[in-house]
């Protein structure tokens, strides 16, 4: 291929698959702390976000960087070990 070409098709794809791994970590963090991003509980926190870590996601056809939500709780949540 040559450099600095790309394929928009390919782009769009990326970027379709990034936002949607993105949403679906957005989510089970806020499962995790029992509140949206800005909201407050009635019980008081079970945690606090805490920024965040970019990866390199590497699936079987895709690769692109994407972006993973911290948090830090106050209780043990079996799917963040």
């Amino acid at each position: 291929m040559l450099e600095g070409w790309s394929d928009p098709i390919e782009d769009g794809v990326r970027g379709r698959v990034r936002a949607f791994i993105e949403a679906i970590l957005e989510e089970e963090l806020e499962a995790a702390l029992g509140r949206g991003r800005y909201e407050r509980s009635e019980k008081g926190p079970r945690g606090w976000r805490n920024g965040h870590r970019d990866r390199q996601v590497i699936p079987t056809a895709l690769f692109f960087d994407s972006i993973v939500r911290r948090a830090r709780c106050r209780a043990v949540i079996p799917f963040f070990r």
